[in-house]
């Protein structure tokens, strides 16, 4: 390779970004010899998007071999290459190149190296829905209040989450790390990487169903955040939720201290109101007995329920309430997920992200808040995800909120939201297609001035299609 190349690249990005990683930590971590002398300022396993000064980790996937891209990656400026083989003579001469038996392992004892040195507070997210919007809410509301790190977009699986905790720089005050799931004991492999001195558990729903037995086992995988956690640490828990018990019962096993966060039960933090206006939330809370008033620049009630659970996580962290709830006003909804666009002639709402069926429901109930004369209100809903042998009567129960929420139209996508489609009332159905990219054709010629859309699927559905359509 051009190491003349790579070595000025290297010395651009010094002085420019924190270093996470030298010689000296790598071997620490590893447990093996580093040949070269170097810094990094960050972690990659995708050589397409790498940044110079990064280290690049070659992951081996079912259709990849991140092996086969090292030394692109060195090309463009990587600190160094990770790899389980070196086979290509270019790469086993070059001293910036770490040669180990399997890469996955490399990464998660960088990441349990990087979590063991950090003496600030690390908060762990998670939760059947909501929990990317509660990773975001927390990230703001202590963004000026320390050193923050949190997760990017939803690095929080098996993978993505070593990932994140190995690009964790060492001087962090709060780290947020999001945890995710779908079979029993992926959270508990992940605990015991992130080790969250704070979990936050956004709630317990009717979400992968396909591999759970039932909700309660749902509650039952969602508590093992707590697994690796020391005792006296804090749970915080929704106490409206119905299996919120179940929780609590694991928390106290292992000798945690709970926070109830609640809207209809006398807890720690408490929704005391919400009301919408022009798209922005109002809210009125209580936290360990002081009353907060403050705004989220998005809709929905269930962002109000996130935001008690983030600034308890926030007076529990150390940081300052006030701030962090002055913070909040400051948020957006992610993109996919509550994301709104106000065109010249339509307002479209883009939940298509993923879906479930309490997510679903909260959407139409947002969508139903647009209610005003002359405006139609339409729900373009795609599969929801993972729901197992009751899937077609999830889908069908849909109606009733679509009813309750006045919404005019729905047009519907995919073999499953089939079943919907043929549950509506005639005066409220309207096309239904296999794909998103055969909706997308039909419903940018038929929405008309003043028309609010929802968009909302499984990720699979690739939802966005449509949205795509409405927003050019």
């Amino acid at each position: 390779m051009n190491s003349s190349l790579a070595d000025k690249a290297h010395e651009k990005f010094q002085g420019e970004e924190k270093i996470i990683w030298n010689k000296a930590s790598l071997e620490q971590a590893l447990g093996c010899e580093v040949r070269a002398s170097f810094s990094a300022c960050g972690v990659s396993i995708n050589s397409r998007t790498i940044r110079r000064g990064e280290i690049f980790i070659a992951i081996k996937g079912e259709n990849f071999d991140g092996n086969d891209f090292a030394f692109d990656a060195l090309e463009k400026g990587a600190s160094l290459a990770i790899v389980s083989g070196a086979d290509n003579n270019l790469l086993h001469d070059n001293k910036k190149v770490v040669v180990v038996k399997d890469t996955m392992v490399a990464l998660t004892k960088m990441a349990k190296f990087a979590r063991s040195r950090i003496k600030g507070k690390v908060i762990g997210v998670t939760g059947s829905v909501g929990k990317t919007s509660a990773k975001e809410m927390l990230k703001l509301a202590l963004e000026n209040q320390g050193n923050v790190f949190a997760t990017e977009g939803s690095y929080n699986n098996h993978i993505g989450l070593p990932l994140s905790l190995a690009k964790l720089p060492e001087d962090s005050d709060y780290a947020i790390i999001e945890m995710g799931m779908n079979h029993a004991g992926e959270l508990a492999d992940l605990t015991v990487l992130a080790i969250p001195d704070i979990a936050v558990i956004t709630n317990v729903e009717a979400v992968h169903l396909e591999f759970f037995k039932s909700v309660s086992a749902i509650a039952d995988a969602k508590s093992e955040i707590f697994n690796s956690m020391q005792a006296g640490g804090f749970a915080i828990i929704n106490f409206d939720n119905p299996y919120h018990q179940i929780l609590v019962s694991k928390a106290h096993n292992k000798q945690l201290n709970v926070v109830g966060f609640s809207e209809t039960q006398k807890t720690p933090a408490r929704l005391i109101s919400y009301k919408l206006e022009k798209g922005i939330s109002h809210i009125k809370a209580e936290l360990f007995g002081r009353e907060y008033e403050y705004t989220i620049n998005a809709p929905g009630k269930h962002l109000a329920y996130n935001s008690i659970a983030v600034l308890a996580a926030t007076k529990i962290a150390g940081a300052e309430v006030d701030c962090a709830a002055y913070n909040l006003s400051k948020f957006h909804s992610v993109k996919g997920r509550g994301e709104i666009h106000h065109l010249k002639k339509i307002t479209v709402l883009d939940e298509s992200y993923n879906a479930s069926p309490v997510a679903v429901k909260a959407a139409l109930s947002n969508l139903g808040n647009y209610q005003a004369k002359g405006v139609r209100l339409i729900a373009v809903l795609g599969d929801m995800a993972e729901l197992g042998v009751n899937s077609a009567n999830f889908h069908k129960e849909l109606v009733q909120d679509i009813i309750k929420n006045k919404i005019d139209k729905v047009f519907t996508v995919g073999a499953y939201m089939n079943h919907l489609h043929e549950e509506l009332p005639k005066e409220l159905k309207e096309a239904h297609t296999d794909t998103s990219e055969q909706m997308a054709e039909i419903i940018k010629k038929y929405v008309n001035e003043s028309d609010v859309i929802l968009v909302k699927g499984r990720r699979t559905m690739k939802m966005e299609n449509i949205v795509e359509a409405l927003v050019k």
